[in-house]
C-alpha cells in the first residue's frame, strides 16, 4: 500500500479548518507516519488527539493501521522550523541558521516576511550588533537555540 502524502495533508486541513492550528511537517518512514502541527500559541495534546482521532476515522483502510503507526505531535524545540508561521512564533528567540553553501549564523529574530528573516547578529565588537537579513531560499536548516541560562554553581556543604 502506497500512502499519498497529499491525501494526509488533505485530511488534517480538513480537521485543522477551523482552528488556527497549522502543518509543520509530514514524514512518512517505514512503518511509521508522522504528523507534525502547531499554533501560534503551542498546540496542546488534546488538539493533537482530536486530530489524531479524526485521521483514524477518515482513513477508511484496515490495512494502513495494520503497516503503520499514526503519530500526532507538535514539532519540538530541536526540530528545525519550517514553515513561515513557526518563524513568525519565534520572533524575539535565537536562532541557529545554516545557510545553503553551509555557513552558519546565530541571532535573534527580529523579522519575518514572505521571503525571508532579519538577525540581530553580533558586529565586530562585543556591543556591536547588525541586521542580516536571509531569503528562505538561502537557509539550508534553522533551529531555535534552546538556551537553559547559565548554571548555577553549587555551594559546598560543611
Amino acid at each position: 500500500m502506497k500512502i499519498d502524502t497529499q491525501d494526509i495533508k488533505d485530511m488534517v486541513q480538513q480537521s485543522i479548518a477551523e482552528t488556527d492550528a497549522f502543518i509543520v511537517d509530514i514524514e512518512v518512514k517505514p512503518g511509521k507516519v508522522s504528523i507534525f502541527l502547531d499554533k501560534p500559541a503551542g498546540i496542546t495534546i488534546e488538539e493533537c488527539s482530536k486530530v489524531h482521532r479524526h485521521l483514524k476515522s477518515e482513513i477508511d483502510d484496515e490495512e494502513f493501521f495494520e503497516r503503520y503507526d499514526l503519530e500526532v505531535s507538535s514539532p519540538g524545540m530541536d526540530r528545525p522550523l519550517k514553515v513561515i508561521e513557526q518563524y513568525q512564533r519565534r520572533l524575539g528567540s535565537e536562532l541557529n541558521v545554516k545557510l545553503q553553501d553551509d555557513v552558519k549564523v546565530s541571532g535573534v529574530l527580529k523579522t519575518v516576511n514572505e521571503n525571508g528573516i532579519t538577525l540581530e547578529v553580533q558586529g565586530q565588537k562585543e556591543t556591536d550588533k547588525e541586521e542580516q537579513i536571509i531569503d528562505f531560499v538561502n537557509i539550508k536548516e534553522a533551529k531555535l537555540l534552546v538556551n537553559f541560562g547559565s548554571r548555577s554553581k553549587k555551594k559546598k556543604v560543611k
